[in-house]
């Protein structure tokens, strides 16, 4: 089973966020979509390690800020990679008040934003989601392309979190091995250590010893 073929599903890039009284809580997530149109529902999924999963639980409501192509490098870094357990993540990211439901949303880097209250939810697995009537929505920059995750990827060059339902861990790859007669590099699927000890170079037939690690 090759699990690459997940990648070709569409996601976006999207700060979640609640609060619990006065204090905000926030993570990125990538799947967020809408299920139904009247009453206008979405769903999200979480992680469960995630800090803001409990805080959603304990507060029955979520916003969503769907960041634009153009959004600060710094915020997603915040957000995807660090926790709140460990640090504010608002401290240096101001964010506006949503009208409704007096949530976190991240106007300046964002191209809508949604304020919801849960109304279900599904354990699965290592993530929960959650489904959130909406109770108010904005279109904050109509000129700016929304993030998807392949941009992100592919122009922004960003990797994804442990936490990420679309995280696959690599497996690390083995060092390349070179001839240091001809400089041939060795970079195939079968671990050099594993050739046989007759093996030699196919450019100048040099001994695997005469190989050294780049």
């Amino acid at each position: 089973m090759n699990k690459l073929a997940l990648h070709k599903l569409s996601y976006g890039i999207y700060v979640l966020s609640t609060k619990v009284g006065d204090a905000p809580f926030g993570c990125i997530i990538n799947t967020v979509f809408q299920i139904t149109s009247e009453p206008a529902q979405i769903t999200i999924s979480c992680n469960k390690d995630n800090f803001t999963h409990d805080k959603i639980k304990e507060a029955g409501v979520f916003a969503i800020s769907a960041l634009a192509e153009d959004a600060s490098p710094d915020l997603i870094a915040t957000f995807g990679y660090k926790s709140g357990k460990d640090v504010d993540k608002f401290e240096k990211h101001p964010f506006q008040v949503g009208t409704e439901l007096s949530l976190p949303i991240f106007q300046n880097d964002s191209v809508a934003s949604f304020e919801c209250r849960v109304v279900n939810e599904l354990s699965v697995g290592t993530h929960t989601i959650f489904i959130g009537s909406v109770e108010e929505c904005s279109v904050i920059k109509d000129d700016v392309k929304e993030m998807t995750y392949r941009y992100y990827h592919e122009i922004r060059k960003g990797l994804a979190p442990k936490n990420a339902p679309t995280y696959i861990e690599e497996t690390p790859k083995e060092p390349k091995q070179r001839c240091s007669i001809c400089g041939y590099i060795y970079d195939e699927d079968t671990p050099f250590e594993e050739l046989d000890d007759n093996w030699v170079c196919p450019i100048c037939g040099a001994k695997k010893e005469l190989f050294t690690k780049i």
